[in-house]
């Protein structure tokens, strides 16, 4: 007969905690409802690099005229300020 284990249930004694150490750090409530909350430097970091990213696909893709993955991407950029902007929170250092 295997018996089955109880694993004790993890509760945060902090208000919020870090979901990921390391160069981004996104915080959340520690709810059934997690909203994440970021600074603002690390906002713009996730942004910067983003653009970054999509910006380079987005000319090398161009360079060869295919226009439909181009405005595809486009949206998935506009997305993703959208995202951080409007419903990522933004909390003092």
């Amino acid at each position: 007969m295997h018996m089955k284990q109880n694993k004790p249930q993890y509760r945060p004694a902090r208000i919020f905690t870090v979901a990921e150490d390391g160069f981004f750090g996104m915080y959340y409530e520690p709810s059934e409802n997690r909203f994440p909350w970021m600074t603002m430097p690390v906002k713009l970091r996730i942004i910067c690099c983003v653009t970054v990213m999509m910006g380079f696909g987005f000319f090398m893709m161009a360079r060869k005229q295919i226009w439909i993955p181009c405005m595809i991407l486009a949206a998935v950029w506009l997305a993703h300020v959208v995202w951080f902007g409007f419903f990522v929170k933004t909390i003092e250092e």
